[in-house]
């Protein structure tokens, strides 16, 4: 084996040491790209043939197999208990003001942050809202039933 082979085979080896190490498709397409410049390699090609093949097949390979592949690695979004909390509609406990970054909620015997999805709009104690998403540890709410004459 010549040095190219031997670099190729090097090349090939730690890509597929950092994709394993990853896991986020960074360099699967470099060992690909380094299986056919080694192929070029050992069919006696000059190195300038070796590195166009391996760049070709890389990006041929990226382009053909990362959104395919990508979509099966994505993480699946796993509801929580929390989660069941949206659409239910709830009392103010504690004036609500994005401006001043307060406001509390009651859900039950758990107390929770919470934030207006319009910016501007205050909410006070006893009003009925509808919570709408959670953010961190805050959730998202509106009033549960617009005013008169507002659009909904």
């Amino acid at each position: 084996m010549d040095f190219y082979s031997i670099f190729w085979i090097v090349v090939m080896v730690l890509a597929a040491v950092v994709e394993l190490a990853t896991t986020a498709l960074v360099s699967l397409w470099f060992v690909a790209g380094g299986l056919a410049a080694l192929l070029f390699s050992l069919l006696g090609f000059s190195p300038v043939i070796q590195w166009l093949a391996f760049a070709l097949v890389s990006l041929l390979v990226l382009c053909l197999f990362r959104s395919r592949i990508a979509g099966y690695m994505q993480k699946k979004h796993v509801a929580t208990n929390a989660d069941s909390l949206i659409g239910k509609v709830v009392t103010v406990k504690e004036t609500i003001d994005n401006e001043k970054e307060q406001g509390i909620l009651c859900l039950g015997d758990q107390e929770w942050s919470a934030r207006t999805k319009e910016p501007g709009l205050i909410l006070e104690p006893g009003t009925q809202v509808r919570i709408l998403s959670i953010e961190g540890v805050k959730l998202i709410v509106e009033p549960a039933q617009k005013k008169t004459g507002e659009e909904a």
